[in-house]
């Protein structure tokens, strides 16, 4: 259809609003493309509405009727658009966008209300009785009452509805100006009568006017409950009071004509969704001004975005929430408005934001926030311009105002994160104020209170923001990169002082200059710690000068490397008075000065690396100490040999690989065996005249069923009758190897095959032995590792001549370790790898050798890899008993923890893991540092200050009191453990710096 046919269409019907909202795509109707933009060049059906709705509303547009051109966006289009957006003060750009489509809908909802037609296709008849289908407002008020207009449903003659043809549009519209006469008149009647005699809408009338009301209360924000009938009832009452109340009128529930007229001039004010007006503008910047921006460019157009801001700030204010800019809503935007300068004397809730602002800032005004603009407050806004390099006139003017918003919005303060804040850390750290942590970008609480310190320390307001008064200082305060000869700085004077404390004092006053005689002595510096000569404090020499001001082993500070390095005085002939305890006092810096003058050091009262290596070199050069004493076992050594053998029962490894025998009349051949050899003939009888097809080949194995004597000679037992493979046959003895037996008595272990050789051990009656070689009266047999030795053996261990020193090492005495170096001996060695202080802390509260339970440790832990030393879970069953943790028993078991054991306490051998789990459970050993130092106290009181004073690796083996039949009460039987316990400790010792050794040597009559 041509742009003129679709004109004349229009007007036939003779309702442009009709048209329009009926014809016109849903997109234009209801002002919303998206985020569609149409711009010349561009072709759509919606260019073309648009093109009908602006001739509609602009009597001066018109568009020529070219068929080509009936959607095409031209420039003719794009002129006519510039010229309507400049009329209605919208953004100028010549394009049909979102805010021109709002607009236009805006328009065709305002002419299709002001015209008051009810149009509808469907419905070709009046309804004339108004109380027909009325869904009565006082049924809602006053159930009790029975109102029969409940029954007085409409009764409408139902008939089928039929779609007007295009010949049948003028009968339609002439029943439709029908409707709209009857409509008018009725107003017109109301209306006619208002001004004769003041006509007021008050309860109990029913009027169509009273619709109307109902309407635009809503529009208000007062929304009367019901269906919006025409009687004026209880509700309709209760929200004209709220109405008059909230706008200021008297509240008599009446629509008189103070009440209509301000209901008229709030729903034609310009504040309201869809117009255009200056006054828009003005709106728009003061809600920003307030913090309810809204969206756009601020132009004189109040579209949707600026009536859902006005929304949320009716909401957000409590007040009453229709949108529209009314005298209530704009009376509370201009409340709270800062007044353009806030001085003494103002009273204004502004006043109490300053106030906090202030209280952020550090200028605090005393009292409790008030409105009031006083005498305090005007006196802390000077020490703010002031402090800030303000203009001081205690007002808070625009460039006041100003300054107080930037630094709150600074991004250097708590809660916030920028790349500026790492430079602030750096800059912190390089002036002696260094932030916890990896210098992040985010500004929390450590770096606030670093600042804090720092403002506080600078005699600055303390606020906690790095402002730019305090980033000023602390710019001032940074030293240059390099100083110089020739550079004059603050750090100049502090380079000077801690040359001074360093014992390189430049003559002088302590100026800020880096002159000839600072040069001098900061290349004697540089000398005498190695450093490059260049008479510039560059980087290095500044770490230097800070490494050696830090270091703990200086005059007011405390460190466990003060106790050895009092020690290490003492052994080189400078002894501090007192216990040498970790205090670094005035005693201790008189030791040090007087060894650094006596070897010619720079002398400063410092242990500095200069003097510590002085006095490591003189170390080695000193014999470590060492003390030696003896105890004497009232026994001859043979009287103490014969008491271990009699009292207890020794063992051995030494003949571990030697071969064992027992006589062959104690072993009954009756178990399994293997033949030795290949092609062994079976004989059907027990002797060589016997024999059989079948033989047998190595390794085969076989079953003896008995022992035989030979068939002829019968003076011997060399024949077995044997089974293979369900065959029964004899073999001669000699044919087997791996054969059991079984002891028919008990019988002795010989170390040969005779009764008088050494003893290695017994086999009880009934017991299982594996037989090697039966050749003779004699059988070779496999027998255990752990053997009884000789009595020259004994002898041999227990001879204190013998022994290497470390065997009557005292265990009760500390080594003198560091735990530095006791991590060096720990190192990959599993959960033990770097314990050194907890060793330490066990020595010392078990009065335990540290080295002594270092070997104890690795040696029961498998070098700190166990799975005691890795932990193991332990629970409480329901009894309450400690049980080592399961998968299938977990549910069942509380207060589990993991527990560990470093000294295989209570581990006993039938099952180490579970028992000495529990024993640590019951310990309270949760964690490797509690089983060591824990473990530790329980090893000293029960092996070392026991009763016996078993205080060596000597002692522990072989009791001081056996003497007294004590012998039973020794930690191992093995005759060779002392010996083999001390290369673990002498390995510990190897990482000590000049340990302590503290002998107990024994002494036999």
């Amino acid at each position: 259809m041509k742009y003129k046919d679709y004109k004349k269409k229009a007007l036939h019907v003779g309702a442009a609003t009709i048209f329009l909202l009926s014809t016109i795509s849903p997109s234009v109707s209801n002002a919303s493309f998206g985020d569609t933009t149409y711009k010349v060049g561009d072709r759509s059906q919606d260019i073309f509405q648009v093109k009908e709705i602006l001739e509609q509303l602009d009597e001066e547009t018109e568009f020529e009727d070219n068929e080509d051109e009936l959607n095409l966006f031209t420039e003719e289009l794009e002129e006519i658009i510039k010229s309507f957006q400049t009329k209605n003060g919208l953004e100028v750009n010549g394009e049909i966008d979102t805010e021109l489509l709002e607009f236009l809908q805006a328009q065709i909802e305002e002419t299709h209300e002001d015209s008051n037609i009810e149009a509808d296709n469907n419905t070709e008849t009046v309804q004339e009785n108004e109380n027909e289908n009325d869904v009565n407002e006082e049924n809602i008020e006053n159930k009790n009452e029975n109102d029969d207009n409940e029954e007085n449903i409409e009764n409408n003659n139902t008939q089928e509805d039929e779609k007007p043809s295009e010949n049948d549009n003028e009968v339609v519209e002439e029943k439709k100006v029908e409707q709209k006469q009857i409509q008018e008149n009725k107003v017109t009647n109301f209306s006619t009568n208002s001004k004769t005699t003041e006509t007021v809408l008050e309860k109990g009338v029913r009027h169509d006017s009273v619709k109307t009301l109902k309407a635009n209360l809503k529009k208000l924000g007062f929304t009367v409950p019901g269906n919006g009938t025409n009687l004026y009832g209880t509700q309709t009452e209760k929200k004209v009071k709220e109405f008059q109340k909230y706008f200021g009128l008297s509240v008599t529930g009446k629509v008189d004509k103070k009440t209509n007229n301000k209901i008229n001039t709030i729903l034609k004010t310009p504040l309201q969704r869809g117009k255009s007006h200056n006054d828009t503008k003005k709106l728009k910047a003061d809600l920003k001004a307030i913090g309810y921006p809204v969206p756009g460019n601020g132009t004189t157009f109040y579209g949707k975005d600026t009536e859902a801001v006005v929304k949320k700030f009716q909401k957000e204010q409590k007040l009453v929430v229709n949108g529209i800019a009314d005298e209530v809503t704009l009376k509370k935007i201009a409340s709270l408005q800062v007044p353009s300068i806030l001085e003494k004397g103002v009273r204004h809730d502004s006043v109490k934001t300053l106030k906090a602002n202030l209280k952020k800032l550090g200028f605090a005004v005393p009292g409790n926030g008030t409105n009031l603009y006083g005498t305090q407050t005007e006196k802390k806004v000077k020490e703010f311009q002031k402090y800030f390099g303000l203009s001081v006139t205690g007002k808070v003017d625009k460039k006041t105002n100003n300054k107080i918003n930037t630094i709150l919005k600074t991004p250097l303060q708590r809660g916030k994160s920028h790349n500026d804040t790492k430079k602030l850390k750096a800059d912190l750290k390089a002036i002696g104020y260094p932030v916890p942590g990896n210098g992040t970008t985010f500004y929390g609480k450590d770096t606030e209170a670093v600042v804090k310190k720092f403002q506080k320390e600078q005699k600055l307001v303390v606020n906690g923001i790095a402002d730019e008064v305090t980033l000023k200082k602390i710019a001032s305060l940074q030293v240059p990169s390099i100083l110089e000869k020739g550079v004059r700085h603050d750090s100049v004077k502090t380079l000077k002082a801690n040359l001074k404390k360093l014992g390189f004092a430049v003559p002088g006053n302590g100026t800020n200059l880096y002159g000839t005689q600072t040069e001098k002595k900061v290349k004697e510096f540089q000398k005498y710690f190695g450093l490059s000569v260049t008479g510039k404090v560059d980087k290095k020499t500044n770490n230097k000068i800070n490494t050696i001001l830090k270091t703990p082993l200086q005059r007011g500070k405390s460190h466990n490397d003060t106790k050895k390095l009092k020690a290490d005085l003492k052994a080189i002939g400078y002894p501090v008075p007192g216990n040498g305890t970790t205090f670094y006092g005035k005693d201790t810096e008189a030791v040090v000065k007087k060894f650094q003058k006596e070897q010619k050091l720079v002398v400063n009262g410092i242990a500095d690396e200069v003097t510590l290596k002085k006095i490591e070199k003189l170390l080695k050069n000193t014999k470590p100490i060492e003390k030696t004493e003896y105890t004497n076992y009232n026994l001859t050594l043979s009287q103490a040999v014969n008491r271990q053998l009699s009292d207890s029962t020794p063992q051995t490894d030494k003949y571990a690989n030697k071969p064992a025998y027992v006589s062959a009349n104690y072993i009954k051949m009756n178990g399994k065996a293997k033949i030795s050899s290949n092609d062994v003939t079976v004989y059907s009888k027990p002797n060589i005249l016997y024999p059989t097809d079948k033989t047998l080949n190595k390794d085969e194995s076989i079953t003896i069923l008995r022992e035989a004597t030979d068939e002829i000679k019968r003076n011997n037992n060399d024949w077995l009758e044997v089974s293979n493979n369900g065959q029964v046959g004899y073999i001669e003895k000699s044919s087997t190897k791996m054969t059991q037996g079984e002891v028919t008595a008990t019988v002795n272990v010989r170390a040969e095959k005779n009764t008088s050789s050494h003893i290695y051990g017994q086999l009880t009656k009934g017991s299982k032995v594996n037989v090697k070689s039966t050749t003779g009266s004699w059988y070779e047999i496999e027998y255990k590792t752990w053997r009884l030795p000789t009595a020259s053996d004994l002898s041999a261990e227990m001879n204190p001549k013998n022994a290497d020193k470390f065997q009557h090492l005292r265990l009760d005495t500390l080594a003198g370790a560091t735990a530095k170096q006791l991590n060096g001996m720990l190192k990959g060695k599993g959960v033990l790898d770097n314990q050194g202080q907890a060793f330490i802390n066990g020595a010392k509260q078990g009065k335990v050798n540290e080295a002594y339970l270092i070997s104890h440790s690795l040696l029961e832990t498998g070098n700190g890899t166990s799975k005691l030393a890795k932990g193991i879970e332990v629970g409480k069953n329901k009894s309450g008993k400690p049980t080592v943790v399961t998968d299938s028993n977990r549910g069942n078991l509380t207060s589990i923890k993991k527990v560990y054991n470093m000294y295989g306490i209570g581990a006993v051998d039938s099952n180490p893991n579970n028992a000495g789990a529990i024993r640590a459970y019951e310990e309270g050993w949760t964690t490797p540092k509690k089983a060591i130092e824990g473990g530790a106290k329980w090893v000293g009181q029960q092996y070392i200050h026991n009763a016996y004073k078993q205080n060596t690796l000597y002692k522990m083996r072989w009791n001081p009191k056996m003497a007294d039949g004590y012998a039973w009460k020794q930690y191992a039987t093995d005759i060779g453990w002392a010996r083999k316990q001390i290369n673990r400790i002498k390995e510990v010792y190897s990482f000590i710096d000049r340990p302590n050794y503290h002998y107990d040597i024994p002494k036999y009559n």
